[in-house]
């Protein structure tokens, strides 16, 4: 029987505590998270919900982006339980808040054992957390899990990249065939060999594996932008700065894009949500600059220029404002000044090239998921 025909015997929901406890779960598991909700609190109504019922509930609540409210349950039920399954859940619903600091101190060597999956949750915190031999080390130590070698794998190649160990990622990536990671991670080794179409390839199969996967959208879109099909690009960057939301690059790539495809409106609010999202991030403030200059509001890209090289010294987007808002003063051997000391950065001294910069950057702090 299905939870909706089971919903229409109302009566028996009322008596069944069991029945409601079994509804509850096919409810949660088609996505009926509300039904879910719904059926706990009706079951709450007769007697307080067992442990596995109070998991439920945390896991309806993530589900529907709710984490505080699932740590409020779940907390409950872990100061009173040493039940693993709850540890990973609060572990779950603290790493959907940020707090990842507090998914290394919930998840020990018990846990790990008791919840294979927790293992891949700890190496993402760890990586996070920027602390890459942590995770390398984990994911080192459990490569050969009878269940989750696919898993590990490809998220330890990924790590590994982001140490800047390509050659040790490649033997894991292949044994990640078919995963979401290992697809992402085979597609940063295409680029890395400057292979384009091959990498483009591999990131367009990891966003068909999960489409939610912001670092394959920013690869799809760096490989598009290597192509030069920046409104192709551009639209990857926009996809993956939504799924990623607080992760300031991808914002702001997304809007040099934008900006490189002459869309100034798209670009202005792109680089607007970069900072909102990290008010201190130069990049963001010298690529508004730009836009102000192309919009001819001269006084504003004075300020956002001023303030993105107040911030650092070193941000390109400022610099080449600084120089444009040269030439246009008139003053040209300034401003050639300004540009040849950009030309000798690695990034070289064009939009299209700091674009191509930020999109490695922020592949490189997109953690996989």
């Amino acid at each position: 029987m299905t939870f909706q025909a089971r919903l229409r015997s109302k009566t028996d929901l009322m008596e069944n505590k069991r029945l409601i406890s079994h509804t509850a779960r096919d409810a949660c598991q088609s996505g009926d998270y509300e039904i879910c909700d719904a059926l706990l609190a009706r079951y709450e109504a007769q007697c307080p919900l067992p442990t596995e019922l109070l998991i439920l509930r945390g896991r309806s609540l993530m589900a529907q982006g709710r984490p505080d409210e699932a740590v409020q349950t779940l907390e409950m039920v872990a100061a009173d339980s040493r039940d693993s399954q709850v540890a990973y859940q609060l572990a779950c619903a603290h790493a959907q808040l940020g707090c990842h600091e507090q998914v290394i101190v919930l998840i020990d060597d018990d846990i790990m054992r008791d919840v294979p999956d927790a293992i891949v949750l700890k190496m993402r915190a760890l990586h996070r957390l920027g602390r890459l031999d942590d995770s390398i080390e984990l994911g080192m130590s459990a490569q050969a899990h009878a269940t989750l070698e696919k898993q590990i794998c490809g998220l330890l190649a990924n790590i590994l990249i982001d140490a800047g160990r390509c050659s040790d990622a490649h033997r894991f990536a292949d044994r990640a065939h078919g995963n979401v990671d290992g697809c992402t991670a085979n597609g940063l080794l295409a680029l890395d060999m400057l292979d384009r179409q091959t990498a483009l390839a591999c990131f367009r199969q990891a966003v068909s594996l999960n489409p939610n996967s912001g670092r394959a959208r920013l690869g799809e879109g760096l490989c598009l932008l290597g192509f030069g099909n920046h409104a192709a690009a551009a639209s990857c960057f926009d996809q993956a700065a939504i799924l990623l939301e607080r992760h300031v690059d991808a914002w702001t790539v997304a809007a040099w894009v934008h900006l490189l495809d002459q869309c100034l409106v798209q670009a202005r609010a792109r680089f607007e949500r970069a900072c909102r999202v990290d008010s201190g991030f130069a990049e963001a403030h010298g690529g508004l600059a730009i836009v102000c200059l192309y919009e001819g509001k001269v006084d504003d890209a004075e300020v956002h220029t001023a303030h993105a090289l107040q911030l650092s010294r070193d941000c390109l987007s400022g610099a080449l404002a600084h120089s444009l808002l040269l030439a246009k003063a008139g003053d040209f051997p300034a401003a050639q000044r300004v540009r040849e000391s950009i030309s000798c950065h690695p990034l070289g001294r064009d939009g299209s090239s700091i674009a191509r910069e930020l999109a490695r950057r922020a592949m490189r702090h997109a953690i996989p998921y």
